[in-house]
């Protein structure tokens, strides 16, 4: 397994993609982690991503990175697992670390 360093950020679930409809029976998730008060991606997103684990303020999203290189898209399963933090903690909604999964 390896981790990535974690970040801060606000932590996006959103099941209203291209080509499903609004209350579509497990539609699949695009998971996203975005800068306070930005909305650029601070990691690739994960598509068809699923929650796990739910334990506390903690849970696991798994799903799978897309990333384009030389011109190929390249996919991985990738796992993040994730910290929610109260408001008062400088704003952030989610500390988070990405785990490649094997």
């Amino acid at each position: 397994m390896l981790a990535a360093a974690p970040l801060r950020g606000n932590l996006q679930l959103n099941n209203r993609r291209p080509g499903y409809y609004v209350g579509q029976r497990n539609a699949p998730l695009l998971a996203g982690l975005v800068s306070p008060g930005e909305t650029r991606w601070m990691l690739p997103p994960l598509d068809q991503a699923r929650v796990v684990v739910i334990r506390g303020p903690e849970m696991v999203i798994s799903g799978i990175e897309a990333i384009e290189q030389a011109r190929q898209l390249l996919e991985f399963h990738q796992a993040w697992w994730c910290r929610l933090l109260p408001e008062a903690a400088g704003g952030a909604a989610v500390r988070t670390r990405a785990v490649a999964m094997a």
